[in-house]
């Protein structure tokens, strides 16, 4: 039996007169486009429910309500428990780089520099933010609160578009098919995981990837170059490459099954193969002002050992969220058994996307979509499925690939979204163009009498449906069993209720629509199937895009205030999660720690400071463990580390003191009463509150507030904090200058604004118990407490100084260990190379001042008694920085390991111009421009055959 046209397959396959066979192409194309805008619909709904509210003034598409977990932001910016736990790249890297970068656009710099991450880093000069991506255009246009989902809404229509092309304009599939593969694709595990990340804006653009390979698959035009190199060029601007990767990789995947299907001859497969690379490559020219300076940092920065992930796999069980997003646990951290991020394991694509997925595979006959289409699809599904969470030959085949063992497998999950989405529109294409199943079975006892061929291909797709079910039943299974053993049967059973309702109504709604062939039970069945698949993917992700109010959105706090007053040109260095390291940029203060890559000579350095100073290759803060080693180093001294932020209770370096007071009775502090402690004499940096109990934490968190109070009743300092729990040893930092020597003083402990209740341990006499930290002669003095911590190192240099004299270590671990001991070398510069030593004037003096004038570019002013040395120390070590003094051009001579010098050969005042232009630059911005070229020839050329062919009334 031959299936009806694709205008007419929707006709209700029912016998009638002539009349009715008139109309039914017209009511299967109005039955078509009813069933597609109920699709838009449903996918506006998920933009308007989820998305839209980030546009307004009182909300921001952003986790930034996980701000409040650290200090100095506290709990009070956020009463209710954050939306997602696992998006803190989102709010301590990729947004502050974006206000960062957009904000000096708007000042006409492209900011390839961002000074105030990690001592100073690339930014704008590499793709790794997305910032040139097309996707981006809203952090160009829109106030930086409202960017991030006028980003995701780019992002559904670049899949929608792209859905669109490839669906309907190539493969001729159904209008309602688009919508179906765009929630589908959108709400995936990757793109709900990955959002507000780079990663998703490249994601989104595979639709189009596919769509411009189908062009060259099929079509033997030079023009269609172009549509390739536009899409590979946006997704190499998006940001993260490895996901660029897996697309290419794939689609040439498609691209062979593709054209051996359509084309006939060797040479015309050939040419199309070769049109495809040069248009992969031209896309890669049109990158290259990004791409080349991105080789080059990759090649000096990046640690690939470090970063090799071959043999990895996800966790089985993390298949089970393909259908039940919430078996493993919530992104709230509730009944939490995942045993990876959940950003690298999330797999979701929905119970009824699953179930359209396996009737495209098995039900789809070969005349409803074009030639070579089903079969790579459904393998590459299988194939990369195989491979991220089983491993295996096809694991192990993969990442023998270049640039692919760079990066986790479990991240194909991008791709695995993308081809189950497809499937999922091939069996809504099914659902809408099967005949009845009387005539379905016909058709098939008629394939299968027609040799071993139809037999093997129906048994094929079988297996392939089973390797697709499957091992996703299995999982489910397997996770809730161990739900089960963690205690948690309630919240399982529940989640596992829910995925069986939505199967049983999926299931019955597909079987109703392939059932009936009336077009009013029908029609409402398929209606059902896109309603339960948006109902799920909309309620997925609510729970995992989060939705903060502005004032989360980087406030400015006291803390913040503080540095912006007194910082100047120095550094402050976090402790531990304090000022949430790589917010700075969002601040523009300098800070000695942040979330990116660094020199080699960078690690090494802090490393001689902390030796557990870089949590990851990319995340760097002083450790609270070694803070009392750490505080004083001399290296901080000279990278001008001026102040040091910690969390309120902190414990701080100092001389500890034993007061020797005996627990023997208790004290509660709430609302109502206080504490007060016996009299103590003198400065003191903290103290430590015993702590026996507490009640109402953290439901009800309370302004803990404790009170340095003289004999005659004067308030000498007070330290105030909202807290949501407190330690058995809780610390409480006072100011070193609050009392004298001689001064007499008590403690006034109180717990206020809340009801709930601290019970501290008492002497005899019905004081407060606590352990006092008293200040040591370390070059620290604690000049700010409350929200945060904040600690003056007296003893720190300035980042831009002058010297007088210099040194020359070679040897870089000496050179380290000198900088580690240099309390005497403050007015000396450390060389590097013997060759560089010039004379210079002893004892000369100088006044420096620095202007930003911008984040490429500081200025620097000079005024000197004699010859010397301006000391930066910031990293210098790329070969982008150039130095001029009173507007001719100077070296800039290596020193300090990772910093500069620049001589001064003369007394008087002088300028010295320190400016940042990107490594190989001149040359990408070059090849970019010839690029363009060839795409505009290109386009041309096409422009000009066409007029030909329609002159000469040529049908082309």
């Amino acid at each position: 039996m031959q299936l009806l046209p694709l205008r007419e397959k929707w006709a209700p396959a029912h016998a009638g007169g002539a009349g009715d066979r008139d109309r039914a192409p017209d009511r299967g194309r109005r039955a078509d486009l009813i069933l597609a805008a109920v699709g838009w619909v449903a996918l506006l709904c998920l933009i308007v429910v989820v998305v839209v509210p980030g546009l307004c003034s009182s909300s921001v598409f952003l986790g930034s309500e996980n701000l409040a977990r650290n200090a100095p932001w506290g709990p009070e910016l956020s009463a209710e428990d954050p939306t997602n736990y696992f998006i803190g790249d989102t709010i301590d890297s990729v947004t502050p780089t974006s206000i960062l970068v957009s904000e000096e656009m708007s000042r006409g710099n492209l900011a390839e520099w961002d000074p105030y991450i990690s001592g100073g880093a690339q930014s704008a000069s590499l793709p790794n933010t997305g910032m040139l991506s097309p996707l981006s255009l809203p952090w160009w246009f829109l106030p930086a609160t409202a960017a991030n989902a006028g980003v995701k809404i780019m992002e559904i229509a670049s899949i929608a578009l792209g859905m669109y092309l490839l669906l309907r304009r190539r493969w001729g599939l159904p209008c309602a098919t688009v919508p179906v593969a765009t929630m589908v694709f959108s709400t995936s595990g990757f793109m709900l995981a990955w959002t507000n990340w780079p990663q998703t804006r490249v994601a989104a653009l595979l639709p189009l990837l596919f769509w411009a390979t189908d062009r060259l698959a099929v079509h033997s035009r030079w023009r269609d170059m172009v549509p390739m190199a536009l899409v590979v060029a946006s997704m190499l601007l998006g940001g993260f490459p490895a996901v660029t990767a897996y697309g290419i990789y794939t689609a040439v995947a498609y691209f062979l099954c593709r054209t051996i299907v359509v084309s006939q001859r060797w040479k015309e497969r050939w040419a199309g193969l070769l049109r495809s690379a040069l248009g992969c490559l031209l896309g890669l020219g049109l990158t290259a002002v990004q791409m080349l300076p991105f080789v080059y940092f990759s090649t000096h920065y990046v640690n690939f050992e470090s970063r090799s992930f071959g043999g990895s796999t996800l966790p089985f069980l993390s298949l089970a969220t393909v259908v039940v997003p919430d078996l493993l646990g919530t992104p709230q951290f509730e009944d939490f058994i995942w045993s990876i991020n959940p950003v690298e394991g999330m797999s979701y694509i929905g119970v009824a996307a699953m179930g359209l997925a396996a009737i495209g595979i098995l039900l789809l006959r070969r005349d409803d979509v074009p030639r070579g289409v089903l079969f790579p699809i459904t393998a590459i599904t299988l194939i990369v499925g195989s491979a991220v969470y089983f491993g295996g030959p096809f694991g192990e085949l993969i990442q023998l690939l270049p640039a692919m063992s760079t990066s986790l497998i479990g991240r194909m999950r991008s791709v695995l979204g993308f081809f189950l989405a497809l499937l999922a529109a091939l069996g809504m294409a099914g659902l809408m163009r099967f005949p009845s199943p009387r005539q379905w079975l016909t058709c098939l006892r008629v394939d299968l009498r027609s040799g071993g061929a139809y037999r093997l291909g129906l048994f094929v797709r079988f297996v392939a449906v089973v390797l697709l079910v499957v091992p996703v039943a299995r999982a489910v299974v397997d996770a809730h069993a161990e739900q089960v053993g963690q205690g948690n049967l309630a919240f399982a059973s529940g989640v596992a209720k829910e995925a069986v309702v939505l199967a049983v109504l999926s299931s019955a709604a597909m079987l109703l629509a392939w059932w009936s062939r009336r077009w009013f039970v029908r029609g409402p069945a398929v209606v059902a199937v896109i309603v339960l698949v948006a109902g799920p993917a909309t309620s997925t992700a609510m729970s995992w895009w989060p939705i903060s109010s502005s004032n989360t959105f980087y406030p400015v706090t006291v803390t913040h205030a503080y540095l912006d007053a007194n910082l100047g040109e120095d550094r402050y260095a976090s402790v531990g999660f304090a000022m949430q390291p790589g917010t700075s940029s969002a601040y523009q203060e300098r800070a000695l720690g942040g979330h990116t890559f660094t020199s080699p000579q960078w690690h090494q350095l802090l490393r001689a400071v902390d030796d557990s100073y870089f949590l990851t290759q990319t995340y760097s803060s002083l450790s609270s463990d070694n803070l009392v080693s750490s505080a004083a180093s001399p290296i901080l001294d000279r990278l001008g580390v001026r102040y040091l932020v910690a969390a309120p209770n902190e414990l701080l370096p100092g001389r500890p003191e034993d007061v020797s007071q005996p627990v023997s009775t208790q004290v509660v502090v709430d609302g109502s009463a206080s504490a007060h402690t016996q009299t103590f004499t003198g400065p003191v940096r903290g103290v430590s509150l015993h702590v026996i109990g507490q009640s109402g934490l953290p439901e009800h968190p309370g302004r803990l507030t404790v009170r340095m109070v003289a004999e005659d009743g004067q308030v000498l300092a007070e330290t105030s904090t909202v807290i949501s729990g407190v330690d058995s040893n809780h610390w409480v930092a006072l100011p070193d200058y609050a009392a004298a020597e001689d001064q007499g003083w008590n403690l006034e402990i109180l717990l206020e604004e809340t009801t709930a209740s601290i019970t501290l341990g008492a002497d005899e006499l019905g004081d407060a118990v606590v352990s006092l930290m008293r200040p040591q002669e370390d070059g620290l003095e604690v000049v700010q407490t409350g929200e945060s911590t904040v600690i003056e190192r007296t003893t720190a240099l300035s980042r831009v100084r002058w010297a007088s004299a210099s040194v020359v270590v070679e040897d870089p671990d000496e050179r380290v260990a000198t900088m580690a001991s240099s309390v005497d070398l403050h007015d000396t510069v450390i060389l590097e190379h013997f060759d560089d030593e010039q004379l210079v004037t002893p004892d000369s003096e100088a006044t420096v001042s620095v202007e930003d004038v911008s984040t490429d570019h500081q200025r620097i002013t000079v005024t000197t008694t004699g010859t010397g040395w301006v000391v930066i120390d910031d990293p210098l070590r790329d070969d982008g920085w150039s130095v001029t003094v009173d507007g001719g051009a100077a070296e800039l001579v290596e020193a300090e390991h990772v910093g500069g010098a620049v001589y001064i050969d003369g007394a008087g005042t002088h300028t010295i111009d320190l400016v940042y232009s990107t490594p190989w630059r001149t040359a990408g911005l070059a090849i970019t421009f010839a690029s363009v070229l060839v795409v505009v020839l290109i386009c041309a050329g096409a422009v000009v055959s066409d007029k030909h062919r329609s002159q000469r009334g040529e049908a082309y």
